[in-house]
């Protein structure tokens, strides 16, 4: 699991032994270090410590047993990419840690900043890349941390049999998120704001209609390309992950090219439909997205996580594609496939619904907020 650098650690993944390491300068730690020692005479984790109340500091190790804590005798990862940022101050800073494993950083007159640490996991089988994630956590001033790291795939035949992965949660919305300014909120009209097409299909009534499908978990949804033919990947992986870089991979949907939207898609990611008091009287074609993150979808939705991926999910890429927690993927109402034909649907009262993830092809947290409901009335 190579990041780049030239120090290293381990992991063991797959029956293979994949090492990591991280590229920037190194720099430098202020202050001492509780010294840990090692019956072997090889490398230790050391926690720093700060010179000043307006600092902040940690340690990234690998964490060979498994608990969350630092113990004697577990190995640093030295030369690691750490970010530091505060969003609302406009600061932001790069750093490495150094050969204990830890580093510092000054903050001023900060309460808190956000500390990400990157790391490249292995691909499943049948996928070709590399999946950069970020660890993150939120440290306040005068607080060390230690941030553990354990890149193993791990069984986890069911969701229960492993209750620290970091599960996503899908939900619809029915609207945008409210704190959006005005110029997001033109250029993002919410599902509310649906209206029927008579041009697209000249004698053909198209109720078109927004979507949004905000990640509301506790962790990432990335979806992996597996079982590459040709140029195409016709095949998925979900990667769920825990807050250490462990992972399991469960088999998901498959990869379609959408001629009309000419990228890679999820094929039938949602439904939309129109519902009357005795059913359904329309429906679109299960809909097919590629996954992006498009909008947070509350404030300070994002401080909540601890893992990410650290990926540019705007591509529509062939071989990752996800939604980090705290985000919403959006499609507009103009977009290839976000209508319902209602030519032939008598004028009246209905229900709009729109489900997320109909066939269950995702592992989430709650399958029971996949759909959400809307008024319209038609002409």
């Amino acid at each position: 699991m190579v990041l780049a650098g030239a120090a290293y650690g381990y992991g063991v993944v797959k029956g293979r032994l994949w090492v990591f390491a991280a590229a920037m300068a190194a720099s430098g730690v202020a202050g001492g270090a509780v010294v840990l020692t090692d019956r072997s005479g090889g490398p230790v984790a050391r926690r720093p410590t700060l010179s000043s109340p307006m600092s902040i500091g940690g340690v990234v190790f690998v964490d060979a047993d498994g608990d969350g804590e630092m113990r004697s005798g577990e190995v640093p990862i030295s030369n690691a990419a750490v970010k530091v940022s505060a969003p609302l101050a406009g600061t932001e800073a790069d750093l490495t840690t150094d050969a204990n494993g830890a580093f510092v950083a000054q903050i001023g007159a900060i309460a808190s900043v956000r500390v990400s640490v990157t790391l490249v996991l292995p691909p499943p089988d049948g996928a070709a890349v590399d999946i950069p994630i970020r660890l993150e956590r939120d440290v306040a001033a005068g607080e060390v941390i230690e941030v553990p790291v354990r890149p193993v795939a791990r069984s986890c035949p069911t969701l229960e049999a492993c209750p620290d992965l970091l599960v996503p949660d899908l939900v619809p919305f029915n609207r945008l998120p409210s704190f959006l300014n005005d110029e997001m909120q033109r250029e993002y009209p919410g599902p509310d704001k649906w209206y029927i097409d008579t041009t697209t299909s000249p004698g053909r009534r198209l109720l078109r209609v927004a979507t949004i499908s905000a990640n509301v978990g506790r962790g990432p949804l990335l979806i992996l390309g597996t079982d590459k033919r040709g140029d195409e990947f016709t095949g998925t992986v979900q990667r769920v992950l825990d807050s250490a870089a462990g992972f399991a991979d469960f088999r998901a949907g498959d990869f379609e090219l959408s001629a009309s939207h000419e990228h890679v898609h999820l094929d039938s990611f949602e439904q939309i439909r129109l519902v009357a008091p005795s059913g359904a009287v329309a429906a679109a074609r299960k809909i097919s997205f590629c996954l992006t993150d498009v909008f947070p979808v509350e404030v300070g939705a994002r401080a909540a996580r601890s893992v990410a991926v650290a990926l540019g999910l705007f591509d529509c890429g062939v071989e990752q594609q996800g939604i980090n927690s705290g985000m919403a993927d959006y499609y507009g109402p103009a977009l290839p496939d976000q209508f319902v034909d209602v030519t032939d649907v008598a004028a009246g009262d209905y229900q709009l619904e729109i489900e997320v993830d109909p066939d269950r092809m995702i592992v989430e947290a709650d399958e029971a907020n996949n759909v959400v409901r809307l008024p319209v009335v038609l002409p």
